[in-house]
């Protein structure tokens, strides 16, 4: 089990955002959520990004016997937005594939092992703001 630790500046941020909706300056618990989800979007992904830049480098190096394609689960857009910059970022070659409400592709075996794959995990992640 992996625990990550939120720097104190993120933690600040965030008592901010439950303070708002606990004295009622934010008005649904969903809008808090998505507040929270771009603070940690923005600044207390760096441990989450290491990892999983670690863990694309040691599957190139083959230390997993053999080629894997890597699946990453998310819920919010920001979180998507956030993980498709990084790795086009630092991995540009990579084949990237979504399976969200707005794609058409499916989780079907992908031509090569070398891909990632980017799965809205709950139904009504996607939120439009007006």
């Amino acid at each position: 089990m992996s625990f990550f630790n939120i720097s104190a500046s993120t933690r600040w941020d965030l008592d901010m955002i439950y303070d708002a909706y606990e004295s009622g300056k934010i008005e649904f618990p969903i809008q808090a959520r998505m507040m929270q989800e771009e603070v940690l979007a923005t600044s207390g992904y760096a441990p989450k990004d290491l990892r999983l830049l670690n863990l694309l480098t040691r599957r190139d190096k083959g230390e997993f016997g053999q080629i894997h394609l890597i699946l990453i689960f998310y819920q919010y857009n920001k979180v998507y937005e956030h993980l498709i910059k990084m790795i086009q970022t630092v991995r540009p070659d990579l084949p990237i594939h979504t399976v969200n409400g707005h794609s058409k592709d499916t989780l079907r075996k992908p031509h090569d092992d070398e891909s990632v794959y980017l799965v809205q995990y709950e139904a009504g992640g996607v939120v439009q703001r007006t």
